[in-house]
């Protein structure tokens, strides 16, 4: 993994319970921001992914880290959080996450949502 790659600013969002002046609210919450490369889809791929109606599909790739968990030491994992792109202002629901079998960069494939 080139670290030069990772040009892009994300943030890694879960969709968690907070408190706002003691009731409890469920929001997006950053629980990171970090670099990441923001890898094209193939042609194969695009097609694919317009077959099952995804048509703004798209990966990131970031350094491995763990999932996210919260304060109550919940464990989310990939498929309920989000990606929000900090250059465009654009959120992708994360819909699978590959590590390749090791513990040093995470593919997150993600889908546009709708504003």
């Amino acid at each position: 993994m080139n670290p030069g790659d990772l040009g892009c600013r994300i943030r890694l969002q879960a969709y968690a319970t907070t408190k706002i002046d003691g009731f409890p609210v469920q929001e997006w919450t950053t629980f990171a921001t970090v670099w990441a490369q923001k890898i094209p889809v193939s042609q194969r791929e695009y097609f694919a992914a317009a077959a099952v109606q995804q048509e703004n599909v798209v990966r990131w790739k970031i350094r491995w880290r763990k999932p996210y968990i919260d304060g109550t030491g919940k464990l989310f994992d990939w498929q309920e959080c989000r990606v929000k792109d900090l250059s465009t202002g654009i959120s992708y629901d994360i819909t699978g996450a590959d590590d390749g079998g090791g513990k040093v960069e995470l593919i997150l494939i993600c889908k546009e949502v709708s504003p």
